[in-house]
């Protein structure tokens, strides 16, 4: 398998997450164009040696650290993202330092390349909050250098079920119809 692109940024704020079935979501949206995504994973790990060897390992999800780039994201969702207040009459973002970002779900898909065809592979992160990332920006000089719009998050398991799912599809337009479908973004 080659990966060989990466698209969609979406997102959806978490409505309720139940300690006996999986998390549910708010409407989410499409929030940018994906330029790149690095999830560390974070592992809890057990060693128990007896007899003067290791008998026992165990290697648990405990969280991660979520960073991605897309191409740019509006005041709204960046409001969304940072539970900092949006106004729309003045097209204002304005953010608190008491803000409490919200917790939610993230979904995008991979291009991939196995066995000379390409393939889509969905995926969503079923519980992140985010974190105001830090902002890098240059003057322009004699060549024209585009900027990015940085994501941080926590990746977190929820309370029941997977902390992360990928499935499968057929095509660009079955994978984008599966984040689509992931988030609740109505059919246009």
């Amino acid at each position: 398998m080659a990966k060989m692109g990466l698209k969609v940024c979406g997102w959806a704020k978490m409505k309720t997450e139940p300690d006996d079935a999986v998390p549910t979501y708010e409407a989410g949206k499409i929030i940018g164009k994906m330029v790149s995504l690095n999830a560390t994973i974070k592992n809890a790990e057990g060693e128990l040696y007896a007899d003067d060897k290791l008998a026992e390992y165990l290697s648990e999800f405990d969280s991660g650290d979520l960073s991605m780039e897309t191409d740019n994201i509006g005041l709204a969702e960046q409001a969304d993202l940072y539970g900092a207040l949006y106004t729309e009459e003045t097209k204002t973002l304005a953010m608190k330092p008491n803000d409490t970002p919200p917790y939610g779900q993230f979904a995008g898909y991979r291009v991939l390349m196995i066995n000379g065809a390409k393939k889509f592979r969905a995926f969503r992160y079923m519980k992140v909050r985010c974190q105001i990332p830090d902002v890098t920006d240059n003057t322009r000089g004699n060549s024209i250098s585009f900027g990015t719009q940085p994501i941080k998050g926590k990746i977190m398991a929820p309370n029941f079920g997977a902390w992360y799912e990928e499935i499968d599809c057929e095509s660009d337009a079955a994978a984008l119809t599966q984040v689509k479908t992931w988030l609740g973004v109505a059919a246009a």
